[in-house]
């Protein structure tokens, strides 16, 4: 994760995003998922996107044109907000939390 990209974070097509790593042997759904900040903002997954195995999926802020390997929320501010680092959660399409990652801003 790369916090604060240089830029306007809701730049079209670019800026800031959450990079999803498959790190497993499958395909895995992602699609109908969504990730929250510690603030409590959530950025959704596109229903039917999957991530095949070694692949990424980059989950951008503002807008753009979807596509395999990046999702597009067309939101009109920053996401990772907070100055000092955040804690971004990931959570399934039931809701469950699969994942939580963490960074401090020095």
């Amino acid at each position: 994760m790369f916090p604060d990209p240089g830029g306007d974070d809701v730049q079209p097509e670019t800026g800031e995003h959450v990079v999803l790593r498959n790190t497993t042997s499958r395909t895995v759904a992602v699609g109908g998922g969504y990730l929250r900040d510690q603030a409590g903002n959530l950025l959704t997954i596109g229903a039917g996107y999957t991530i095949p195995p070694g692949s990424l999926l980059r989950v951008y802020v503002g807008p753009g044109t979807n596509r395999p390997g990046a999702y597009y929320n067309g939101r009109t501010a920053g996401f990772l907000n907070n100055t000092g680092g955040d804690t971004i959660s990931y959570f399934g399409p039931d809701h469950a939390l699969l994942d939580i990652n963490s960074y401090m801003v020095s």
